[in-house]
């Protein structure tokens, strides 16, 4: 298949990398669809997904603020830190 020359950009964002449920269906969703759209990772630790997606050669981003409990300080982080990623990019994501 044919890459189109401008691909949909997309932005996944996850709190963890483990070999889960969530986690096997991006998985599934990056190793299938690479070919057609941009994909970007972000997800909270070193694990699993991350490095799948790296194989895939798909960049990733590891925040260690985005948590899956709520708090406020790390939640506070994890925002400003999406911002910058998504404001750092020229082109409008797909979130």
């Amino acid at each position: 298949m044919i890459p189109p020359k401008n691909p949909l950009r997309i932005l996944i964002i996850i709190t963890r990398g483990e070999r889960g449920g969530a986690q096997m269906h991006v998985w599934e969703l990056l190793r299938g669809l690479r070919d057609r759209y941009e994909f970007h990772l972000v997800v909270g630790d070193e694990e699993f997904l991350s490095q799948e997606a790296r194989k895939l050669n798909i960049p990733v981003e590891i925040l260690p603020s985005l948590q899956r409990e709520i708090s406020l300080k790390p939640d506070i982080q994890a925002f400003r830190a999406l911002k910058k990623i998504i404001l750092q990019k020229n082109r409008i994501w797909f979130i």
